[in-house]
């Protein structure tokens, strides 16, 4: 399958910012999935699928709009069902799936469909199953991302889902040196689950709303889920070199690019003075009269021909 950007495929993304943020959404997504019929919508390359696959899920259906895409799956992750499909027509019966993973999906798409897209969500969800959606925070995130419709505030997100009938619980998903999903009073009071033993220090008073992502779980009735959080910690040690510094690197390179052509510029002008071509004469005439004087033999035999 050929790389456009759109879609993040872990032998290209690896080792890159896109890759841990999307690597860390679906093993946060894990602690719903164990024993159910999951749809992974909008599935991608196939990763996400095949980490529910091995984490325990019944069954795993991937769907994406692309049939490259899911060839592409097929052949890569042969014991899991994929097929081709889209948000507003989701090739699943009704009330056939326990939860819905739907992952930087509804941003690509227009008002019409995101709402196409919740009406059925409630088709195929069953009446106790579970929805787990992410979508890039409106008020922050980096505008100009050229396959994004319709990106959602947090409000305008509320709405879609109330509007439609769910309950839900907000997270919200940022970058550090690791990758955190954090609920909204945990980032307030600096900490989260005290039972996994990693503590958070909110040193930058960082807001909820300051997330670049958005993570609802949302539920059809009212349910006390015990959700939890999550932090991501990648083993790749060029992780901080790669995206969060890539605009000073840019710069140093370009500074250099500017230090190489001032010089070549210069370079050019000092070779149009006569002087360096007299120079380059007078260096021709000595090169000439040392292999004359010192050669004297060979200069007769090969140029006077006596």
């Amino acid at each position: 399958m050929k790389f456009t950007g759109e879609r993040m495929i872990p032998e290209f993304n690896s080792g890159s910012k896109i890759y841990l943020e999307h690597i860390s959404r679906y093993f946060f997504a894990n602690q719903f999935i164990k024993g159910k019929n999951v749809l992974d919508i909008a599935c991608g390359s196939g990763y996400g699928s095949e980490i529910f696959f091995n984490n325990g899920a019944n069954s795993v259906l991937g769907v994406d709009i692309s049939e490259e895409t899911i060839k592409y799956c097929k052949n890569k992750y042969p014991n899991i069902k994929f097929k081709a499909g889209s948000v507003e027509k989701i090739p699943a019966g009704d009330k056939s799936i326990d939860v819905i993973v739907s992952f930087e999906t509804i941003e690509h798409v227009d008002e019409g469909a995101q709402e196409a897209f919740m009406r059925e969500v409630n088709r195929v969800l069953r009446d106790d199953g579970i929805l787990i959606l992410s979508t890039p925070n409106a008020l922050v995130y980096e505008k100009g991302n050229e396959f994004h419709i319709k990106e959602l505030t947090p409000d305008e997100l509320n709405s879609l889902l109330v509007e439609n009938d769910f309950e839900y619980e907000i997270f919200f998903q940022e970058s550090v040196d690791s990758n955190y999903i954090f609920s909204a009073k945990e980032i307030e009071n600096s900490c989260m689950n005290e039972g996994n033993g990693v503590i958070f220090e909110n040193k930058e008073k960082r807001l909820p709303w300051d997330a670049r992502y958005l993570i609802v779980v949302c539920t059809k009735t009212k349910k006390n889920l015990e959700i939890a959080s999550s932090i991501y910690v990648s083993n790749i040690r060029s992780l901080r070199y790669t995206e969060d510094n890539i605009e000073e690197f840019y710069k140093i390179i370009g500074a250099k690019d500017e230090e190489l052509r001032l010089k070549n510029k210069e370079i050019k002008n000092v070779l149009k003075f006569s002087f360096w071509r007299l120079k380059e004469f007078y260096l021709k005439i000595r090169h000439w009269l040392i292999f004359i004087f010192l050669n004297p033999r060979k200069f007769i035999r090969k140029y006077l021909k006596i």
